[in-house]
């Protein structure tokens, strides 16, 4: 279980794939204590750009602070994918994945 409060918080208490048609681009997130985007990845191969050109940076909080948490969606149980993402001055990664995917592509 993690915590999922983020400054963009996509789909986090989600199990199902309502969120199968959402796109989050080209947004910066700064100052979050948590994370900066708590969000599942793209299925493999998508070339769309669904969370493209996303930047979190000074993500500090007491005991946590990464860029972006990566959760696969249900239907993702062979490969989850992550592209055109940007972190710096994170806590701790920035970008941490826990997929139940096989294979996770960043």
């Amino acid at each position: 279980m993690v915590d999922k409060a983020g400054a963009i918080s996509i789909c986090a208490y989600s199990e199902g794939d309502e969120c199968a048609d959402m796109f989050v681009r080209n947004n910066l997130v700064a100052g979050s204590v948590y994370g900066g985007f708590v969000m599942p990845g793209h299925d493999c191969g998508d070339t769309s750009g669904r969370y493209s050109g996303n930047v979190a940076h000074s993500i500090h909080g007491m005991k946590s602070g990464n860029g972006l948490f990566i959760k696969n969606a249900p239907s993702q149980t062979e490969c989850t994918e992550f592209s055109n993402f940007k972190a710096y001055k994170c806590y701790y990664q920035g970008a941490f994945a826990y997929p139940d995917s096989k294979t996770l592509i960043f």
